[in-house]
């Protein structure tokens, strides 16, 4: 079987099971918030959310090591040179304990400026105490959760994506026994603290199983020039995830000191469904990092540019017709799901549509990005992004006093003044070896269409004004044809659409058992 066939194979594989997975994770999530909701309320709601932002900004190190180290993993793991994986791991194991100290210490320093953070103390009791529980969650699984990226980097993800499922049905079944029975916000926080050391623990063991004496590997050493680009590479990283974590968890942060602290809670419902949904796109195109970093170690740059134009025709699809579908359900869904008191207003929930389409087209980008290495080559570009959106909301909420928009709003323009063209940039300069004409055309056109198909959408959607399940089912059914026809019209006689519905055909196929077995 040929390198390419068993790439795509293990790609297909492991973007059916992270699908799988995240379906099952979504249920699980939106049952737990929604008795959450209902049995603790919008302030807990909002703390929690606030908390959770919180941890994000002090662990935004951790993102970049696991990149980093993923990417550096390939190499080895291709060679089956099993004493520098072991090298790596080791090094891996040091860089998280840091990082757990780190946060520990950074989490804890934190705790006198609790109310800062909060524009009106909620009446909520032990409010320490449960930061520091929800501290202690963060602190404890940098010590044995970097395990996982052997196995994503070994195109093993399946297995990854198996632990988190299950352990998030048990983590679900007993937060909502908890929030039923007890009303206990620690107790919810302690049940999500347990579960998630025993899936650590649970993954580190069979990530044993599977690499025997690579992982707790003593006196093993990184060759000097590995070591050197792995610094590199993840110095990198921490600027681009310092950047990243800044602008995402800072939006939540701003919301809670100038808005109010259940403002957050109502942001986050919001950011919850588009989370979900964002994940469940990007499964695809993440998936097949490992493939795209193999393909460009070892193929020529026209195959890796029309892998590239491919892979953002796909991302275009999936992203375009999400854009549509929330713009059209997500209020009415967030209305049926827990009441139009949780519902915001018409202007904000478009900014945050914008935000999502705005994050989902750049996966293509960013997917290269991590696949080839290039962290250092995007080093100052999420600094720039959250020096922007920083200054942005101080102004836009202090002196325009737009509220959640205003935060909104900064992140938009944030992302438009540098991920947006920053990252295509270096892909197109490092890896593909071409201009930025034919990427920048294309996402005009994207984003024309995505524009026209979700305009359409709503129009029609507004002028039918239909309530409940039968509006949602409705308003499903429309957007879907509408978008359909849409992007048939634009893009019927494109060899990028062609591709596509084979490649959809074949993996279906394959799915019935007609089709030929992919390794």
């Amino acid at each position: 079987m040929t390198t390419a066939t068993t790439r795509t194979g293990k790609a297909v594989r492991n973007a059916g099971s992270a699908a799988a997975g995240q379906i099952l994770s979504t249920v699980f999530a939106f049952v737990t918030r929604t008795v959450f909701i209902y049995t603790l309320g919008a302030t807990y709601l909002g703390v929690n959310s606030l908390f959770t932002n919180v941890l994000a900004i002090l662990s935004f190190a951790e993102l970049g090591v696991g990149t980093a180290m993923t990417y550096a993993l390939y190499g080895p793991l291709a060679r089956d040179d099993g004493a520098q994986l072991a090298a790596l791991m080791g090094a891996y194991a040091k860089a998280y304990r840091l990082i757990g100290l780190t946060v520990a210490l950074v989490g804890a320093a934190i705790v006198p400026f609790l109310g800062v953070l909060m524009k009106g103390q909620p009446d909520i009791p032990n409010l320490v105490v449960l930061y520091l529980v929800y501290l202690s969650n963060s602190v404890l699984s940098y010590f044995i959760s970097y395990s996982r990226s052997l196995l994503i980097a070994s195109q093993n993800g399946h297995l990854d994506v198996l632990n988190r499922t299950g352990f998030a049905l048990v983590q679900a079944l007993l937060q909502v026994g908890a929030l039923v029975w007890t009303h206990s916000f620690l107790l919810y926080l302690v049940i999500q603290a347990v579960c998630q050391v025993a899936s650590n623990v649970t993954i580190t063991r069979q990530t044993q199983r599977l690499f025997p004496g690579v992982l707790f590997q003593k006196g093993t050493r990184l060759e000097p020039a590995v070591r050197h680009d792995l610094v590199k590479n993840v110095t990198g990283m921490v600027y681009s995830k310092l950047g990243s974590a800044a602008v995402a968890a800072s939006t939540s942060l701003f919301i809670s000191a100038f808005v109010g602290v259940v403002s957050v809670g109502l942001y986050s419902n919001y950011l919850l469904i588009t989370g979900i949904v964002n994940v469940v796109v990007g499964q695809g195109i993440v998936a097949v990092a490992p493939g795209v970093g193999n393909l460009t170690a070892t193929g020529p740059r026209e195959a890796s540019s029309v892998a590239f134009d491919r892979l953002l025709f796909v991302n275009f699809l999936l992203v375009a017709a999400s854009t549509a579908f929330l713009a059209v359900l997500l209020n009415p869904f967030i209305t049926l799901w827990v009441g139009s008191q949780y519902v915001l207003s018409w202007p904000v929930t478009m900014l945050i549509v914008v935000n999502f389409f705005l994050y989902g087209i750049r996966q293509t980008a960013i997917t290269f990005i991590n696949a080839c290495g290039l962290f250092w080559a995007v080093r100052y570009k999420s600094l720039a992004e959250a020096v922007i959106s920083v200054a942005l909301s101080v102004v836009l909420l202090t002196v325009f006093h737009l509220g959640i928009a205003g935060a909104l709003l900064s992140v938009t323009f944030s992302t438009l003044a540098t991920n947006l063209w920053w990252e295509p940039f270096v892909v197109m300069r490092r890896v593909l070896g071409r201009g930025m004409s034919r990427y920048l055309g294309a996402l005009i056109g994207y984003a024309l269409t995505t524009l026209v198909a979700t305009a359409l959408a709503v129009a029609i959607h507004s002028w039918v004004r239909l309530d409940g399940i039968l509006g949602l089912l409705l308003g499903t059914v429309t957007t879907a044809a509408v978008v359909g026809v849409v992007l048939w019209l634009a893009y019927r006689r494109s060899p990028h659409l062609a591709y596509t519905r084979q490649l959809v055909a074949t993996h279906l196929l394959r799915r019935s058992g007609v089709g030929p077995p992919s390794t």
